[in-house]
């Protein structure tokens, strides 16, 4: 997220949304919405391209993601 977030701010660099210190998780589906000038590759595309050369070990997100499954039964009663 931290690594989108860079992205993000860099494509906006010069602009008020070049300064972000968040975004909304929704914001991560525009990562296959935007296109280089020849439209072949997606910002998606890119962000995997420049991980698996420079950090390969931040794609095995997935194994962090195992419980996750399970995890969304889980009920919580809040109290107020």
């Amino acid at each position: 997220m931290k690594r989108i977030l860079y992205l993000g701010n860099t494509l906006n660099q010069g602009t008020a949304r070049g300064s972000a210190v968040g975004f909304k998780l929704d914001s991560l589906l525009k990562l296959t919405d935007t296109r280089a000038s020849n439209s072949k590759m997606t910002l998606m595309h890119y962000l995997c391209k420049v991980l698996a050369s420079k950090s390969p070990d931040l794609l095995d997100f997935h194994v962090d993601l195992v419980s996750l499954e399970s995890a969304t039964k889980v009920c919580i009663r809040l109290f107020s």
